[in-house]
């Protein structure tokens, strides 16, 4: 058995790190892993975009430890992981059938994306300076 901790480094969005928790519950070592800590900002770096990922074995010391009440009002206790992140949920291979797509073209679509990306990238330093007045640890980038 294992247990995961999943550290935020201080900007990676929330949804991110849900898919990084996921991803980590949907692996090879996803079977194994009996408790769960995070995803949560546990150890931080201002403007430091990334994640720490902490895989280590678990037996009876180190579950009470970690289940053990905590005076720190941002410690999150571990959970016991289950579906939908169990193993059946992964990504289908290339030549499976299951949740099989087909593309679609729509020029009104495409040209309307296209625009928005162009006036996002425009904006770039004006939307930086707008963000880099929130304390959101990316200063602005």
């Amino acid at each position: 058995p294992l247990c995961v901790l999943l550290n935020n480094l201080g900007s990676v969005p929330a949804n991110e790190m849900l898919i990084l928790a996921s991803e980590v519950m949907k692996s090879d070592v996803g079977d194994r892993v009996e408790l769960f800590v995070g995803p949560s900002s546990y150890v931080t770096s201002l403007d430091t975009n990334g994640f720490s990922l902490s895989i280590a074995p678990l037996d009876a010391k180190r579950v009470e430890r970690l289940q053990a009440k905590a005076e720190c009002p941002y410690w999150r206790p571990p959970v016991e992981p289950s579906a939908p992140w169990s193993r059946q949920f992964r990504t289908p291979r290339r030549n499976s059938t299951f949740m099989s797509f087909s593309s679609s073209a729509d020029v009104g679509v495409h040209r309307i994306m296209t625009r928005v990306c162009e006036e996002l990238v425009s904006a770039e330093n004006e939307l930086n300076a707008l963000d880099s007045h929130f304390k959101n640890g990316d200063c602005g980038r």
